[in-house]
């Protein structure tokens, strides 16, 4: 056991890595309904368009921000429906 132990530091010190759609699937799976789900594509976009210019302490503060809206439960949006008549009449 104390053998363990002395190698936790070496867990302790790293963050373990993940892609983009990764983040973006388990964020997915994390929103409480399907109007978050929906927004979290958009919402991971811009932050990885941003992330190049960025400390990646900003990136990781605005992942936890994100995680944090989606597991909101007073935050409730809604989906808003585009009217498809409007866009099929000539």
């Amino acid at each position: 056991m104390q053998t363990a132990m002395k190698h936790m530091t070496l867990t302790e010190e790293l963050v373990p890595s993940f892609t983009w759609d990764e983040l973006e699937r388990r964020l997915t799976a994390l929103a409480g309904t399907p109007a978050k789900k929906a927004m979290v594509p958009s919402l991971v976009s811009g932050i990885r368009k941003q992330a190049w210019a960025l400390p990646w302490e900003h990136v990781i503060d605005r992942i936890l921000a994100l995680s944090w809206v989606l597991n909101d439960e007073t935050f409730q949006p809604t989906l808003m429906v585009e009217e498809e008549e409007t866009l099929e009449t000539p």
